[in-house]
């Protein structure tokens, strides 16, 4: 009880709404690299986390949202180091399809070359085995905890912002009318992240869907973490610099999948209808062997994925299993303006069970 307690501490101290951004927790920190079994690729690469001054409790591989930099996102770095300051091996995978921004069919066979690596470096010390997805991670974590090879040895899966179908996060995504020719306000890369998926049905060879893919990609960088108040100039900045060399016939494309026109969901529709193989992309369809203690978190007024996306996956989860989910005001998903001291104050006073809850659960 004692160790829980004081591993409670640590996480709300550095995961908690008050922690500063800049400021991480010492842990140790091992880049690794292995051949892989499944993959296609040559070789798969991750970073291991471990406290630095006690054994282990436990270990989490994390699944990651969509992010070009992977475990080098800072965001993600801190969160890594704050689970293993607490106590934790915590493996961080550099999954290059999540980094390009496009999720195959394959990467599922990358995922479970990870989980292989983690399993096999947990497993000397005994350690639990258990999965923290983020994100578009959900897909990675439900698909390979339905797994029956996978599914008794995963002790927890934890969801956090996750979705649970792919044409309900476009839906929302898309289907919102812009207030005029300079609106980004409501795009924070997401829609360039959908239509990444949905380049091979909307070019007409393979030198356009490269053109559009390499794009998009760019716009995704030049404009990843800004938030509400920087990131319609530079999307805009970002916008015309790509369309100086954008082939004529590319344009309405390239631009409907950077911001919501009159032709994105036109567009969404089109490459939808002539792309059935998409359907790989919903979590909630890989849940019916789960038999792991699934928690579910949601920040409700999370802009990319509706909080509804958490009910989807509760529902799917079997009804014999174990099963948590926490709605809360505390946590965004994307970077929002500073937030004003006294409503941050108020918020925290209100979730602060929730947060404890949840943290406990960890």
């Amino acid at each position: 009880m004692y160790i829980k307690i004081k591993s409670l501490v640590i996480l709300g101290r550095w995961l908690g709404p008050w922690g500063k951004a800049e400021v991480v927790p010492k842990t140790h920190c091992e880049n690794i690299k292995f051949s892989p079994q499944r993959s296609s690729k040559p070789s798969l690469k991750a970073k291991i986390y471990t406290p630095l001054h006690s054994k282990a409790r436990g270990a989490y591989i994390i699944a990651p949202g969509l992010h070009f930099l992977g475990p080098e996102d800072a965001r993600l770095d801190k969160f890594a180091r704050s689970l293993a300051a607490s106590g934790l091996l915590v493996y961080s995978p550099y999954n290059e399809d999540y980094m390009a921004m496009e999720v195959k069919k394959t990467t599922i066979d990358d995922y479970k070359d990870f989980f292989n690596d983690f399993e096999r470096r947990a497993g000397k010390d005994k350690l639990d085995l258990s999965i923290f997805s983020i994100s578009f991670g959900s897909l990675m974590a439900l698909q390979i905890a339905n797994d029956p090879f996978y599914s008794k040895k995963i002790k927890k899966v934890i969801i956090y912002g996750g979705y649970a179908y792919w044409n309900n996060i476009c839906n929302f995504l898309l289907s919102v009318p812009p207030k005029d020719e300079k609106d980004f306000s409501r795009n924070d890369n997401s829609i360039a992240a959908i239509f990444m998926h949905l380049a091979s049905s909307l070019g007409e060879s393979k030198s356009d869907i490269k053109f559009l893919k390499d794009s998009w990609l760019k716009f995704i960088k030049k404009t990843w973490g800004l938030n509400e108040k920087e990131l319609p100039q530079q999307s805009k900045v970002t916008l015309d610099e790509i369309l100086v060399d954008c082939p004529e016939n590319l344009k309405k494309i390239f631009i409907s999948g950077c911001k919501v026109t009159d032709k994105t969901f036109e567009y969404f529709e089109k490459a939808s209808k002539t792309n059935d193989e998409l359907k790989y992309l919903d979590p909630a369809k890989y849940c019916e062997n789960i038999s792991a203690y699934v928690v579910l978190i949601h920040g409700k007024e999370d802009n990319l994925i509706p909080h509804t996306e958490c009910d989807l996956i509760y529902q799917s989860l079997p009804k014999t299993i174990p099963k948590k989910i926490f709605k809360t005001n505390l946590y965004e998903h994307s970077n929002k303006t500073n937030t004003p001291f006294l409503k941050k104050s108020l918020r925290i006073g209100r979730e602060i069970k929730k947060l404890i809850q949840f943290l406990w659960s960890i």
